[in-house]
């Protein structure tokens, strides 16, 4: 009985002296790691891809928008706006998927500088506010040190000099802006479809519009954006 006694009473601090770790914690080499700017970079880009696969699912058949047996030529302004209307409620996500290739491709070839100036700004707001150690904490620079407001007013003055004065970045997103728009004005004007008007019809009778893509994709990137800081 004694042997057992002292057996158990020498065996029970090496259980407790063990340290607990988790992986959620957020001090010591596991909290550190979880922190660590890859591993938001990759739980970020991971989030942003099924999202954005996810909402690309949610569009249109894409055989159905490039029909162009449907394409006839409006005979009024009129005609060609409420087309523009129907065809907006029914290819919504379609459209929007076109406008971001039409604006980032118009980018890419009008300006290739302004098209990496706003990425480089977009890196340097990544990583000022979000992904370099202690991000929510002050910034040294030149043995001063800036509280987290003073760091974004500091880089919300210096993107505005940089777009707006160096680079003709916010000139070209107007341009691509507005050859998207215009891609898709061209093509709800010109899509005639034979049930047009029947997705009015079937929402009056659901008691609504249809479901807000639009609404349900920025609650969804917004959930995105804090479980990749959290």
């Amino acid at each position: 009985m004694a042997t057992a006694a002292t057996m158990k009473a020498s065996a029970t601090p090496e259980f407790t002296s063990a340290p607990l770790r988790s992986g959620t914690s957020g001090s010591g080499p596991a909290g550190d790691s979880d922190e660590s700017p890859l591993l938001k970079l990759r739980g970020f880009a991971l989030n942003t891809f099924a999202s954005t696969k996810g909402f690309v699912n949610t569009s249109r058949s894409w055989a159905q928008f490039f029909d162009v047996r449907q394409v006839k030529i409006p005979k009024t302004i009129g005609q060609a706006t409420k087309h523009v209307q129907a065809n907006w409620r029914h290819f919504r996500v379609n459209y929007i998927v076109v406008m971001s290739v039409v604006m980032t491709v118009t980018m890419l070839l009008r300006s290739f500088y302004s098209f990496a100036m706003c990425f480089f700004l977009a890196l340097l707001w990544a990583w000022v506010t979000w992904l370099r150690p202690n991000a929510k904490g002050p910034l040294k620079i030149m043995g001063k040190e800036y509280t987290p407001m003073e760091q974004r007013i500091l880089l919300g003055v210096t993107s505005f000099v940089l777009v707006f004065f160096f680079s003709n970045a916010a000139s070209s997103a107007f341009t691509a802006f507005l050859f998207g728009v215009l891609a898709v004005v061209a093509h709800g004007s010109l899509m005639d479809r034979a049930d047009m008007f029947e997705d009015d019809g079937k929402d009056l009778e659901a008691g609504g519009g249809g479901p807000d893509v639009i609404g349900t994709a920025g609650i969804v990137l917004s959930n995105m954006g804090f479980s990749t800081k959290s």
